[in-house]
C-alpha cells in the first residue's frame, strides 16, 4: 500500500474487529481496487469503457429532464399568452370533460401549496418523511400531468411532466433501495464487531 493511505487503516481494523461474515468481505480487498489508484492524496477512478458509457447516457438523461422541467413552465406561459400560436401544442377536449378536470386540478393545488407551507416550517426531517415528501411531490406531479392531458388535452406540458415524474421516481426508489442496504448493511456490521468482542 502507499504511505498516507486513508483506505487500508480502515480495512486493517476491520480486518482485526470484525468476524465471520463481515470479515470475510474485508479480505484480500486492496483499496486500489474499489478507489483506484492514489494521486496527490485523492484516488483517481478506474472505469470501464462500458461504465463511462452508462454515466454519459445517464448524464444524456439527466439533461433531458433538466430541459424538461424548466419547458414545462415556459409552455404552460406560451399558451396562456399566445393560445393561437400554441394550438399545435394542444389537442381538442370536449368542454365539459375541461370544466370536470378543473375541480381536481384546484383541489390538488391548494392540498400541494398547503403541504409546501408546512413543510417549510420544519427545521429537519428524517429519512422517512424525506422519502414520504418526494413521493407526494411525484404523485402531484402526475396527477397534474394526467387532468392536463384528459381536461385540457395539453400533451406538451404533461409530456414534460411526465417524463420529470418517471425519473424522479426511478431515482426515489434507487435512494430508497441504497438506504435500506445501508441500514442492513450496518445492522450486520455491528453485529458481526459485537460479536467480535
Amino acid at each position: 500500500d502507499t504511505p498516507n493511505d486513508p483506505v487500508s487503516p480502515v480495512l486493517d481494523a476491520a480486518r482485526n474487529k470484525g468476524s465471520g461474515e463481515i470479515a470475510s468481505l474485508f479480505n484480500g480487498i486492496n483499496p486500489r481496487q474499489i478507489f483506484g489508484s492514489q494521486t496527490g492524496g485523492t484516488y483517481n477512478n478506474l472505469e470501464s469503457p462500458a461504465e463511462q458509457q452508462a454515466q454519459q447516457k445517464q448524464r444524456l438523461v439527466h439533461l433531458g429532464v433538466i430541459i424538461a422541467s424548466f419547458c414545462a413552465p415556459f409552455f404552460s406561459i406560451l399558451q396562456i399568452l399566445f393560445p393561437s400560436a400554441m394550438q399545435w401544442s394542444m389537442f381538442h377536449s370536449p368542454t365539459w370533460l375541461g370544466y370536470l378536470a378543473t375541480v381536481p386540478a384546484l383541489v390538488l393545488v391548494v392540498i400541494y401549496a398547503s403541504r409546501a407551507l408546512r413543510i417549510g416550517t420544519f427545521a429537519e426531517v428524517s429519512k422517512a418523511q424525506w422519502l414520504s415528501l418526494a413521493w407526494f411531490r411525484l404523485d402531484a406531479m402526475v396527477v397534474m400531468g394526467f387532468l392536463l392531458l384528459v381536461g385540457w388535452g395539453d400533451w406538451l406540458v404533461s409530456l414534460c411532466l411526465f417524463i420529470v415524474g418517471v425519473y424522479l421516481a426511478v431515482r426515489v426508489m434507487q435512494t430508497e433501495r441504497r438506504l435500506q442496504q445501508v441500514v442492513h448493511n450496518t445492522q450486520l456490521l455491528r453485529t458481526e464487531l459485537g460479536a467480535g468482542d
